[in-house]
């Protein structure tokens, strides 16, 4: 069962095309976002996959603006960049309740 992964799957580059392919379906996903009803409250939640801060980059832009209400991000290892890029799409999303940011690593050069 993949909910009960403990462990971080990790990123290689030949999944970087597919993770292009997620991205794009994520920019037409206001679509879905727009009839669904009043009262649901849509999440976003990747979990224990290792994402490259460029990867992470391009998931974050295809979800600025949308209308998700809960956003989580853990164990994603994205680093400060990271962190810095789900500043600025709580800044893009005027729906947002609530935000989870857990185990996600910042090297020592990105404490800095």
């Amino acid at each position: 069962n993949l909910a009960e992964v403990d462990e971080t799957i990790p990123y290689h580059v030949a999944l970087k095309p597919h993770w292009e392919e997620f991205a794009d379906a994520l920019d037409d996903f206001d679509l879905i976002l727009d009839v669904m009803p009043d009262d649901a409250e849509p999440c976003f939640q990747i979990s224990t996959i290792e994402l490259p801060v460029n990867v992470f980059m391009m998931i974050m832009k295809s979800l600025t603006g949308k209308s998700f209400r809960h956003y989580k991000f853990i164990n994603n290892d994205f680093g400060r960049y990271g962190v810095l890029a789900v500043i600025d799409l709580m800044d893009s999303n005027q729906y947002l309740q609530s935000l989870t940011l857990s185990d996600n690593f910042i090297d020592e050069e990105d404490e800095g």
